[in-house]
């Protein structure tokens, strides 16, 4: 299927250039990513990059294995460049993403596994969500605005369609798309009222 490779390829190379600005903007210390969220997006995005590819989602699938690299090298990073305020919270979601892979082994179905790294992910947003509303000028919003069009052509690319290839990275697409409206709305509000704390 030459078309969905294409598509798979194409979500990859629009990823690329969505990391390049919030790669560039922590080296030169505007992006502060938190190093917990982007730890806990690595580990479920591993999780359902393992439940699209058995589960059929072929090419369409590649792209969140380069996302689960990608956010792995964002939290190594973070260690250093970012911010560490890690909470018990953050701990329990670490520990419970962790609790998905021998759920799939002893249960065999990879829905509920999925389910849980979705439960986990959106959890794993709390920290920059507090960050980005406290400092909305450290996070990029034209990156995680590009994500959200990766996630849509990778799941263009998927090569089955069922609820545990498609639902993963649907889901990336609220909760990103969601973030940027946050980040603009709070930076327009912040500038129009600047005395305004978080």
């Amino acid at each position: 299927m030459p078309d969905k490779e294409l598509l798979s390829a194409l979500s990859i190379a629009i990823g690329i250039a969505a990391a390049f600005p919030y790669v560039r903007g922590i080296w030169r210390r505007e992006t502060k990513p938190h190093m917990f969220s982007w730890l806990i997006w690595a580990l479920v995005c591993s999780i359902s990059f393992a439940v699209q590819w058995f589960e059929g989602g072929g090419a369409g699938s590649w792209y969140m294995a380069f996302n689960a690299t990608y956010c792995l090298s964002i939290a190594a990073t973070s260690y250093w460049l970012g911010t560490r305020d890690i909470t018990r919270g953050d701990w329990i979601a670490l520990v419970t993403a962790l609790c998905a892979i021998p759920i799939w082994l002893i249960t065999q179905n990879p829905l509920w596994s999925l389910l849980i790294v979705i439960g986990i992910d959106a959890v794993g947003y709390i920290p920059t969500i507090r960050k980005s509303w406290n400092k909305p000028h450290e996070e990029n919003a034209t990156s995680w605005f590009a994500s959200t069009l990766c996630f849509f052509v990778s799941i263009l690319a998927l090569e089955t369609y069922k609820v545990t290839t498609y639902l993963h990275p649907a889901t990336f697409i609220v909760i990103n798309l969601s973030l940027t409206a946050l980040l603009l709305t709070r930076r327009r509000s912040l500038a129009a009222n600047p005395v305004q704390t978080g």
